[in-house]
């Protein structure tokens, strides 16, 4: 969890005790927001699917293409 205030990345005392803090406006900048702006209140329910499906990927239960066909019938269902 980065700081919301600007100046924090600045301030020579933090910056002190945490010098990586000096790249963190970069970080934000280029920083891409989650599609919770897409999906809204079922981003919940995308990311669960997404989650759910690539660890049965990963532990052999199912394969890639049953996983993304599962993935996309998820977010078809969310986002029209």
């Amino acid at each position: 969890m980065l700081p919301t205030l600007s100046g924090l990345y600045s301030d020579p005392d933090l910056l002190g005790k945490i010098p990586w803090f000096k790249n963190a406006p970069d970080i934000l900048i280029n920083a891409i927001a989650r599609p919770a702006t897409v999906t809204g209140g079922s981003y919940n329910q995308l990311s669960s699917g997404l989650f759910e499906n690539v660890n049965k990927v990963l532990s052999g239960e199912e394969s890639a293409n049953d996983a993304i066909l599962q993935i996309e019938r998820v977010a078809k269902r969310i986002v029209p």
